[in-house]
């Protein structure tokens, strides 16, 4: 407000409804001036205001008032010295300046930087609500500390070069066509916050909040949003390289449209996002991630995409069904059902700890049970500048993969003690509704990624998902157990022709023996179980013609030197045609699939 004390020499006066409270200036006029203002309100005939004078009329300015508006400092050639820190600005324009290292620790609202050089300013805990800074150089620009509050702020086509907004508001802000180079936004709160065709290269965004934030048709490239809220965040048509997303969370988050390689969405939460038309290749991982009712519709993918050995959801069925006290043995405690998902696991060290030294007072806390409130005490307790020191680069490893890796009996337990409990619900407490919904999620996402590899290049990834879909299945025990053993047994699923021949040498060897037992007459000599014995065990003749015999009868063609004796021997031999004609059909079936893709 300005003061009554003093002569205003100044004509300049507020226009009607202003929607600030400032009514005069306390300056003298300037000589300059054709309106009879001041130098801070007045226009100069050649456009070019001192500096040291400028300087000199701020520091009078802010004696007499602790409110400024509609002051006119476009085309500023140096205001590196002023220091605007002890008084508001309002409706002014500092259009063109060049403010590089000024003192902007102040309240600006409905301010126009558009163009201005803020290089090196220091602007610390300063308010820029409704400004315009269009075009603007950030450079090392400081916005930390002291809560900035940059709301609903125009950024448009700025160029923001290791820029410091670490724990700034930026709600609503826009930041359309700008370039944010080496930029650091860890805990900032960027809701709705427009970065749209927006260029980010080796942006740093941890732990900050970009709910229902606007990336479109931005490129992001070597950036960070490790335990960044990314919920309902459109990104439809960006390019997103190197970018790492592990442990952020994303629902509902939008990616139709979007190029996207070398990306880490490890236990991301990706619940309900969209990947529609989307391409998704080279070294994208999506281990462990949450995927419930996730999109692949239309989606690309590529032969390095990972998704790890199983699916949370198959990991967490698999916990359910078996029996948790082995599983808490051999897996040494590790459960599934607490594994934290989204910002909450960013805060963990390869340990399973968070790292107290850059978290301050923040409390260690066991990786499975840390909350996302952790990392929000974190961003709010002016320690911005900490989270992306205390989130490690690279995700930790997984705690389960191993362990379904080298373990055969580990991964037949929770099956087989599943299928025991279906018969016997008593032997676990657990609802089988649940586990069932479970492995119905996991069949669903295996089937949607295997629709993601049809149509490209990645064959085997695309059987590798219709076996996993299949395995995962067969272990709902039901009416389609033995039909799902059966596909896996003869065909592995219709993606084996390798399977089929091995499982038709068992059948030769079965059948070979089978007819031993029964009785067999070869070439006259009646051969079975402990007659003769020398042709038995001694000589490997009578094996050899009773394999070719088996192999005959299976491709149809048959043999006159080997007559199977008895009922069950004749009955074995038809039997065996049968099984040929089958065979040979689900051989070509194979066949044409693996062709096909």
């Amino acid at each position: 407000m300005a003061s009554d004390s003093h002569t205003n020499n100044c004509t300049w006066a507020a226009p009607p409804n202003a929607s600030y409270d400032v009514f005069d200036c306390p300056l003298n006029t300037w000589a300059n001036s054709t309106e009879e203002y001041c130098l801070l309100h007045g226009n100069s005939s050649d456009g070019q205001k001192p500096q040291d004078e400028v300087r000199a009329a701020v520091e009078q300015l802010t004696n007499h008032s602790d409110e400024v508006a509609e002051i006119d400092l476009r085309g500023l050639a140096d205001g590196s010295t002023l220091d605007f820190s002890n008084i508001d600005v309002y409706d002014s324009a500092f259009c063109d300046a060049t403010l590089e290292g000024a003192d902007l620790r102040t309240k600006f609202k409905n301010v126009d930087f558009t163009g201005a050089n803020l290089s090196e300013a220091d602007c610390r805990g300063a308010s820029f609500r409704g400004c315009t800074l269009n075009e603007t150089t950030l450079r090392k620009t400081d916005f930390r500390k002291g809560k900035t509050t940059c709301y609903n702020t125009s950024f448009i086509n700025a160029s923001c070069n290791n820029t410091f907004f670490q724990g700034t508001t930026l709600k609503k802000s826009d930041f359309t066509d700008a370039t944010l180079t080496e930029t650091k936004l860890a805990g900032s709160q960027c809701e709705k916050v427009d970065f749209t065709q927006t260029d980010i290269f080796d942006g740093s965004f941890q732990g900050s909040t970009c709910s229902e934030a606007d990336f479109t048709d931005a490129t992001i490239q070597s950036s960070g949003f490790q335990g960044a809220k990314l919920d309902k965040a459109d990104f439809s048509g960006a390019r997103i390289a190197d970018v790492k997303y592990w442990g952020s969370n994303l629902k509902d988050a939008m990616f139709s449209g979007c190029v996207i390689s070398d990306t880490s969405f490890v236990r991301a939460d990706l619940q309900s996002a969209l990947f529609i038309d989307a391409t998704i290749g080279r070294k994208t991982t999506f281990r462990e991630a949450n995927l419930e009712d996730m999109n692949f519709s239309t989606v690309r993918l590529g032969s390095d995409v990972y998704f790890g050995a199983r699916l949370l959801q198959e990991y967490k069925a698999d916990y359910r069904a078996g029996w948790q006290r082995v599983w808490n043995c051999i897996s040494n405690n590790v459960n599934p059902l607490n594994f934290s998902i989204g910002p909450s696991y960013v805060l963990a060290t390869a340990s399973g700890e968070v790292d107290s030294e850059p978290a301050g007072k923040i409390k260690d806390t066991d990786r499975e049970n840390t909350d996302d409130r952790s990392l929000l005490a974190l961003t709010e307790s002016n320690k911005w500048e900490d989270v992306p020191n205390c989130i490690q680069d690279s995700p930790p490893e997984s705690s389960l993969e191993p362990l379904y890796d080298r373990k055969l009996w580990f991964r037949c337990t929770s099956r087989w003690y599943w299928y025991a409990a279906t018969i016997f619900p008593g032997l676990i407490s657990t609802c089988s509704e649940e586990v069932d919904e479970l492995y119905d999620e996991s069949e669903r996402l295996y089937g949607a990624i295997e629709a993601g590899y049809a149509g490209t290049a990645s064959g085997q990834e695309r059987r590798r998902f219709n076996i996993r879909q299949n395995a995962t299945r067969q272990k709902q025990l039901g009416f389609g157990y033995v039909r799902q053993q059966l596909l896996k047994r003869t065909m592995l699923y219709g993606e084996s022709p390798a399977q089929v021949l091995r499982f038709t040498s068992l059948i030769i060897l079965f059948t070979s023996v089978a007819w031993v037992g029964c009785g067999v007459n070869i070439e006259g000599q009646s051969v079975h179980i402990g007659y003769p014995s020398e042709g038995i065990i001694q000589s490997g003749k009578y094996w050899i013609q009773l394999a070719e015999h088996a192999v005959r009868q299976l491709i149809g063609v048959g043999s006159t030197q080997v007559t199977p004796q008895g009922v069950v021997g004749q009955w074995l031999e038809t039997t065996l045609a049968v099984i040929g004609n089958l065979l040979f059909a689900i051989f070509v079936y194979t066949l044409g699939r693996r062709a096909t893709t």
